[in-house]
């Protein structure tokens, strides 16, 4: 099994984003960066939003594992 992080983006009223700051549902289709310093360098940079203070990094675990069944 293996275990990464990623740093997604959700607004402030608790729904997921996708790089152009729409909505989505599901956290898969969010807004997604290897690192905090990643996400940050995006929401100061030249796309960042009208409002960068809407916006929060939220912390996204993601495990792989193999399955041993038949598919």
């Amino acid at each position: 099994m293996e275990i990464k992080t990623r740093i997604i983006m959700k607004h402030i009223d608790g729904y997921p984003v996708n790089n152009r700051y729409e909505p989505v549902d599901s956290l898969s289709k969010a807004a997604r960066f290897p690192t905090i310093e990643a996400y940050q360098t995006f929401i100061t940079g030249y796309y960042k939003p009208i409002d960068p203070s809407k916006y929060v990094p939220v912390t996204l675990k993601i495990t792989y594992e193999e399955v041993t069944e038949d598919v």
